[in-house]
């Protein structure tokens, strides 16, 4: 029986409106409450019964899989029954339909929500005081052993990831079917029983041994083991991966696979451990730490990289030889050699009778190919015309000084000076690609090599022959010509250009004059043209040159002296001076001399402290066209010819223009030793008891312009004159400072 509700609201009386125009409130008819009567039960039945819940259609399904079903598990047995290949399928089309829809995610509600509902739910977890709490993510048990949701869910993920990463890393050990390139199964050597297997040589290698590349690889073909090293290598911060500078975890990653890759499959070393090895073998590491590095599987072997080289070597030989023959079938010298000796000293560990410590002299040869080179430019008959003609007498030191381009080089030095200054100044940073992309220019580059050029080259089988002695040089060169392929029939009518050091082209040239006699061209060795010393060889003569005579002593309080710059850079001086250490020695230099650049620069802008003045600085900063020009004018007043004789000369220097004068700064004045008096006069006595006759002879100072008569020099006096002259000579040799006003 239902019963009407009557509404309240309805036996109140409503206010009376405000009559329109009226500025007061019409008081409102005061409100007499009535009495409600009693609800009156209807006697109409309800037609549509209440709406259930969520929960209650939950109940009553339960009730009906618990009854009918024997319980929840069988129900979802049945739910997603799998029917076996060849039986018919019992389900009805509502049964197929929903669960296909389920599981192709067509439905609001996904597996993935179910899985973590399961997964999360506070009744999937075991016990603390049970067993199954501690076989989460276990391999060893079956997940369809284990009572609770959690660990069996946990525990079957863990088998299916290592499966599908067992199986990606079992790809990555072939090759790849996609890439026709791909040279994962590269063999160090083949016996040619193996069908068409990938023997190495030095471009596959070259190419292989890129950690970009291989780790593109291996996240294309293998991106579960690549995703699970990620998560265990790869810091994080804030949830989000980190790459670190010094150690980016995609390296570490690269090595780790590449040890899977070589522990599954021992021939699948193209990646990472044949190109390692070889390295292994260029840097002479100890075979201990080759056979770690192997047990690792960081690497193969050392016998199979020593049987790489081999193949590298023959392969490479090979294809040399026939770049060499086809060259020669044109009329063309495609290839050149450059040569030097090879030392190595052989200690004997296990010392007995007859054995001795033992230096290996020998000869390395390494030949380059040649490219752009004109026609004809390696003739032989061309070579020897102009030999005849004899053009050379005509060649002076005045005719190589017109052939520089000393504008060239001028505009060069300026822009060096900019660089070091836009180097050097944090303020003038945006200058720094102006500065590169002017180095660049058409303007200041002279047959400049492609960018993407790469030198070919191929290292010779060395020989045991002494390239400083003429017999040794000679026997040598036929050796690496040989390997070349390159015998009396292919040279003829071409030159060939061997290259070296100093004493090698001292060789070279020295076995020309002896077989000068000699009528064919081959065995005269006409053919042979050495151009000269390497430009490297000349640099690091040039280097012992300037240390010999410019570093001075150790203790020098000289400022000119590279001894007193060495001190305050602290930069090592070189222990022998005749024959220093080119790269730390080299870049020494470099450094003293931008140091002097940017005080050059610091006085021009007339400040104590550049790096101040900029940082200071209140007007507009200057462009690259104001700083070029500047150091222009720098360049010819402190780094030209015209100031070096200008530094030496006070009348050249006060009538020199305005862009050539140098400011004047305080005069120097040398420090005062308090024991140089005391050690002077030890010097003197020494010197008096080193002369002829011990007996302390007065020297006579003369004029320069006189001439001090002969019978008042004896030959004690001439001795200890000469060896006072060579003791006060300066270090930088005669005239290196100039012509001294001094008098002693």
């Amino acid at each position: 029986m239902e019963f009407h509700h009557l509404d309240p609201k309805e036996f109140y009386s409503k206010p009376t409106p405000r009559p329109k125009g009226s500025r007061r409130a019409v008081p409102a008819t005061p409100v007499t409450p009535i009495p409600l009567p009693a609800l009156v039960p209807s006697t109409q039945e309800r037609l549509r019964a209440p709406r259930r819940t969520d929960w209650e259609k939950i109940h009553d399904i339960l009730g009906v899989i618990s009854k009918d079903l024997g319980g929840l598990g069988n129900f979802l047995k049945l739910l997603f029954y799998l029917r076996p290949h060849g039986t018919k399928d019992v389900r009805t089309n509502r049964h197929k339909t929903m669960v296909t829809q389920f599981l192709g995610g067509k439905t609001n509600v996904k597996m993935g929500h179910i899985i973590d509902l399961i997964y999360n739910h506070r009744q999937s977890q075991p016990p603390t005081n049970t067993e199954e709490r501690h076989l989460a993510f276990s391999h060893q048990t079956l997940h369809t052993d284990m009572c609770f949701a959690r660990p069996a869910l946990s525990s079957w993920a863990l088998v299916l990831v290592a499966k599908e990463a067992r199986k990606q890393i079992g790809d990555l050990t072939n090759n790849d079917p996609t890439d026709p390139t791909d040279t994962t199964q590269m063999r160090a050597s083949s016996n040619g029983r193996a069908k068409d297997a990938v023997v190495a040589d030095w471009e596959k290698l070259t190419e292989n041994l890129s950690i970009s590349k291989m780790a593109a690889k291996y996240s294309r073909r293998g991106s579960v083991p690549w995703y699970l090293t990620e998560m265990m290598s790869a810091p994080t911060k804030g949830g989000a991966v980190v790459v670190r500078q010094r150690r980016p975890h995609t390296t570490i990653q690269v090595g780790a696979i590449s040890s899977f890759v070589l522990s599954r499959n021992r021939y699948a070393s193209g990646y990472l451990a044949l190109p390692l090895a070889v390295w292994q073998f260029a840097c002479k590491s100890h075979v201990d730490e080759k056979r770690i590095f192997s047990r690792f599987g960081f690497t193969v072997h050392d016998s199979t990289a020593r049987a790489c080289l081999d193949a590298l070597t023959d392969t490479g030989l090979e294809k040399l030889r026939q770049s060499v023959a086809e060259g020669v079938a044109v009329g063309e010298m495609r290839w050149q050699y450059v040569l030097d000796n090879v030392q190595k000293f052989c200690r004997q560990r296990d010392l007995r009778l007859g054995r001795q410590d033992i230096l290996k002299v020998g000869c390395a040869a390494t030949a380059i190919l040649l490219e752009d080179c004109a026609p004809g430019a390696f003739d032989l008959q061309d070579h020897l015309d102009r030999v005849m003609k004899q053009e050379r007498k005509e060649m002076t030191t005045e005719t190589l000084f017109d052939d520089i381009d000393w504008d060239y080089i001028h505009e060069l030095t300026a822009l060096h000076w900019v660089r070091i200054l836009v180097t050097f100044i944090p303020q003038l940073a945006h200058l720094r690609k102006a500065v590169e992309a002017a180095f660049n220019s058409d303007r200041m580059t002279k047959h400049r090599l492609p960018r993407n050029r790469k030198t070919v080259v191929q290292p010779l089988g060395t020989n045991a022959e002494r390239e400083t002695e003429t017999q040794g040089m000679m026997r040598a060169m036929l050796d690496f010509e040989k390997q070349m392929g390159l015998d009396e029939k292919a040279m003829e009518g071409l030159i060939i250009t061997p290259r070296g050091d100093g004493a090698s082209i001292a060789a070279m040239w020295r076995i020309k004059k002896y077989l000068s006699a000699h009528p064919s061209h081959y065995k005269a060795f006409r053919n042979r043209v050495p151009p000269g010393p390497e430009i490297w060889h000349t640099r690091w003569t040039k280097l012992n040159a300037i240390s010999s005579n410019c570093f001075g002593p150790a203790t020098a309080k000289d400022p000119f002296a590279l001894s007193k710059s060495a001190t305050a850079a602290g930069a090592k001086r070189p222990g022998d001076l005749k024959k220093v250490d080119f790269w730390p020695t080299s870049r020494s230099m470099i450094l003293f001399f931008e140091a002097r650049v940017l005080d050059c620069w610091r006085i021009s802008f007339g400040a104590d402290d550049i790096i101040t003045h900029f940082s200071t600085c209140t007007s507009t900063l200057p462009d690259l066209d104001t700083l070029w020009a500047n150091a222009r004018t720098l360049v010819r007043r402190y780094a030209s010819q015209q100031a070096y004789h200008q530094a030496l000369s006070r009348d050249f220097s006060d009538s020199a223009s305005e862009d050539m004068k140098v400011p004047r700064g305080t005069s120097w004045t040398a420090p005062i030793d308090p024991n140089a008096h005391h050690e002077r006069a030890t010097e003197n006595l020494l010197e008096l008891d080193e002369t002829a006759d011990g007996v302390a002879q007065s020297e006579t100072f003369v004029e320069p312009d006189e001439e001090a008569p002969e019978e008042n020099i004896s030959d004690s006096d001439e001795m200890g004159r000469k060896k006072s002259k060579k003791q006060s000579r300066p270090y930088g040799g005669p005239g290196f400072f100039g012509r001294s006003n001094s008098r002693k």
